[in-house]
């Protein structure tokens, strides 16, 4: 009795470590279903955000040409100059504005795939947001608060990207007043935009 209890002894302190994550052994569809179904209304909320990244990158390309100018002229700058230096505050402004174009339809596309290293990307561009009061203010911080909070850090992990993968039939129905929602913000966020740039 002694030798086979001090052999349980041995084994257990020899046996590889569990993952901790039990659908990395059995690949349980019910066990899977049941650790995706309170939140997917957060997957919804974080595809949404991803959608809005990807439009607010074709919004800043319709108005990133008449900042350039207006911040050359803000400069004192005329395009006309034999100098260039017209021309120099016009390739800065439009390579800043083209960079942040990229992040956002390169983050928004890989935010709605629940790419992990995009959760991160999307919380620097809604910090970014932060700067435009108090309308940009208030829905970055409700993108940082979806993002960083408990149903952010659950969909994102490992576990449950596993179980997204064994479950793609689990599909979101999003209500008419989501949609609605999206739109106001979608609209807000536009606003908040225009309005920065025509300060």
């Amino acid at each position: 009795m002694g030798a086979t209890s001090r052999t349980a002894q041995e084994d257990n302190l020899y046996a590889p470590p569990t993952s901790g994550d039990p659908l990395r052994e059995t690949g349980d569809v019910a066990q899977a279903e049941a650790m995706r179904r309170p939140y997917l209304k957060h997957e919804a909320s974080i595809k949404g955000m991803g959608f809005l990244f990807l439009l607010g990158g074709l919004v800043n390309l319709l108005w990133a040409v008449p900042l350039a100018v207006g911040a050359g002229t803000s400069f004192g700058f005329s395009f006309a100059r034999d100098d260039g230096q017209g021309e120099v505050v016009f390739l800065c402004v439009a390579i800043v504005v083209l960079a942040v174009v990229v992040c956002q339809v390169f983050i928004g596309a890989h935010l709605r795939r629940f790419k992990r290293w995009a959760r991160s990307g999307a919380i620097g561009l809604s910090v970014l947001l932060l700067i435009l009061v108090p309308i940009g203010t208030l829905i970055g911080l409700y993108f940082i608060l979806i993002l960083v909070g408990k149903g952010g850090a659950q969909v994102f992990s490992e576990p449950y990207q596993r179980a997204m993968a064994l479950t793609p039939h689990l599909k979101y129905r999003t209500p008419l007043w989501n949609w609605i929602v999206l739109g106001v913000i979608l609209i807000l966020l536009v606003a908040s935009i225009i309005w920065a740039s025509s300060v």
